[in-house]
């Protein structure tokens, strides 16, 4: 067991930390308190959705070369974006780089910085790994499959932009979701598995990625 990969805090603070970041980005304000109190509402509202949500995209095996649960994956995700007013593209990378591809979703507004936003939907556990699924361990801590690299980072990614449509906050940003499906072993040539990304970025003012790094309640400002 990877425990890196595998052993998830569950908690509220990531989804504030985002939002309170990108509200900042927003409305270039101190005095955030009433609309920080609006958000972390709707974040307590959706905590336990999120949760559940967590365990539906680990109990699909995404390994790397299992293109069709990356796929399956992608789509799950693919439905979310879209109910809360993303336009959303997959692009099937089989033929070209042998990899089953990347989910980009995009809203397209007119205010604040644009941003993007970087996560990836395969883990290192293959269809034959004797761990695939999800577990609460107690009340705080859970054991997935890929659930810390990084499945856990795309769900509080969503999140996060869901309590933002929810507290009315997210019709006029301009956002960019990217999901590779062949982060953990790039499809080669880069310059196609790449290709996406590099051109999102292009367009963006900032780029954050939702892959831990420096552990659990920290942030991390650089890799």
């Amino acid at each position: 067991m990877y425990l890196s990969e595998s052993k998830i805090l569950i908690m509220k603070n990531a989804f504030l930390t985002f939002v309170v970041l990108f509200i900042s980005y927003q409305l270039f304000s101190q005095n955030l308190s009433k609309k920080e109190e609006t958000i972390i509402r709707e974040v307590e509202k959706l905590n336990q959705e999120s949760i559940d949500f967590l365990e539906k995209v680990v109990n699909v095996n995404s390994g790397t070369l299992n293109f069709a649960g990356v796929r399956e994956n992608g789509r799950i995700f693919d439905e979310a974006f879209q109910e809360i007013g993303f336009e959303t593209n997959w692009y099937d990378l089989r033929e070209s780089v042998n990899r089953a591809g990347h989910l980009f979703a995009e809203i397209k507004g007119k205010k604040g910085k644009k941003i993007l936003l970087i996560g990836h939907l395969d883990t290192v556990f293959d269809k034959d790994s004797p761990f695939q699924k999800f577990e609460m361990l107690d009340d705080t801590y859970a054991s997935a499959p890929g659930g810390n690299d990084m499945k856990g980072g795309n769900v509080v990614m969503l999140f996060a932009l869901k309590a933002l449509k929810e507290a009315g906050y997210l019709k006029d940003a301009q956002i960019i979701v990217a999901l590779h499906g062949d982060e953990e072993s790039a499809g080669k040539p880069v310059s196609i598995s790449r290709k996406h990304i590099i051109d999102a970025a292009k367009r963006s003012d900032i780029g954050l990625g939702f892959e831990t790094a420096t552990g659990f309640s920290y942030a991390t400002v650089a890799r």
